[in-house]
């Protein structure tokens, strides 16, 4: 007897969109056999290179299931109507997967003389790579990188989601590039930081030495230099750049946070992304007090009890929530 793949559950944890109650039943699923886990392995490699790639490709899943539907045997079984929701679900899921597999391979295909590696993080996990040209990658939570073994051609070139941060080795003679979607940063030899996470609708470059050349495939190219900070809107297709005067971009390779006469709405926003916990702020007041502090990778329960002290405030923290008030 076949057991059910869960296709449903997987597309929601893909897309970071699973319930409690799904989170669970996948859990349950992938214990229940070691076939299940590396089935789960490759789906969910294929997933993220596929997402990873600088191309226009889209898939239409209603014309994949369609064509799915049209290439069932016609002598399929009669089936109640619940069933057939379920098998229905199943194989537009499996259209999902199919396609994207599809995608990456026809990619692959042409690099195919070229071994690459893939780094991921999960929510829990930091990561340090050294590539073969010596460049230093720190990747941050939830990222993936694509690399070669050995940068052959006239490129260094790697496929990249998420966060991290790069020490690049300089070679003028070979440039290296980063493909993130149809985001495509270039350089000779530099430092910097990139934010490029899937559901997050702003990219964000921070250069902190050398120059960058930051490009969507359908724009010109935006010159970053040292200290300045470049950031591309998804949804106008829009760049914006500024001088770089945030202190805390690097916090999350560092530990360290720094609040200059800030609001204390300002300094949530900063540690609810830093400590992925919400911060509730009750009061009015409170939101808009001022003030300086810093934060030496402290616990968050350490970062509470200061913030309660200085601000003569009170918190109460449950699971991923900390709420403040006076």
């Amino acid at each position: 007897m076949k057991q059910h793949i869960p296709w449903g559950i997987i597309i929601n944890f893909l897309n970071r969109e699973e319930s409690a109650s799904e989170k669970s039943d996948l859990e349950k699923w992938l214990n229940s056999s070691k076939k299940n886990v590396e089935l789960f392995r490759q789906i969910e490699q294929t997933w993220v290179i596929s997402k990873s790639q600088d191309t226009d490709f889209q898939i239409d899943t209603k014309k994949a299931w369609a064509k799915i539907q049209q290439q069932l045997p016609t002598n399929t079984p009669q089936i109640t109507s619940n069933k057939f929701e379920l098998f229905r679900e199943y194989w537009k899921y499996a259209a999902i997967i199919l396609f994207s597999f599809l995608t990456w391979s026809l990619y692959t295909y042409f690099d195919s003389n070229q071994q690459y590696m893939l780094v991921e993080t999960n929510s829990l996990q930091k990561k340090s790579i050294k590539l073969s040209d010596g460049t230093q990658v720190w990747l941050n939570q939830n990222s993936t990188l694509k690399y070669p073994e050995q940068f052959e051609g006239e490129e260094r070139h790697l496929y990249f989601t998420g966060e991290a941060f790069f020490q690049v080795t300089p070679n003028p003679e070979k440039p290296f590039i980063i493909s993130s979607n149809k985001l495509t940063i270039k350089v000779l030899g530099t430092s910097f930081n990139f934010r490029a996470y899937a559901d997050e609708s702003q990219k964000e470059l921070s250069v902190v030495s050398g120059k960058v050349s930051f490009k969507h495939k359908k724009s010109k190219a935006l010159i970053v230099k040292a200290q300045e900070k470049a950031v591309f809107d998804k949804v106008s297709r829009q760049f914006k750049k500024q001088s770089s005067g945030d202190e805390n971009f690097l916090a999350w390779k560092t530990g360290k946070l720094v609040f200059k006469d800030q609001t204390f709405q300002e300094i949530a926003r900063e540690l609810s992304r830093y400590y992925q916990t919400d911060f509730v702020i009750k009061n009015s007041n409170l939101r808009k007090e001022k003030l300086t502090v810093s934060f030496d990778n402290q616990q968050l329960s350490e970062v509470i009890k200061v913030l309660e002290a200085t601000l003569n405030a009170q918190a109460r923290l449950k699971k991923k929530r900390v709420v403040f008030s006076r």
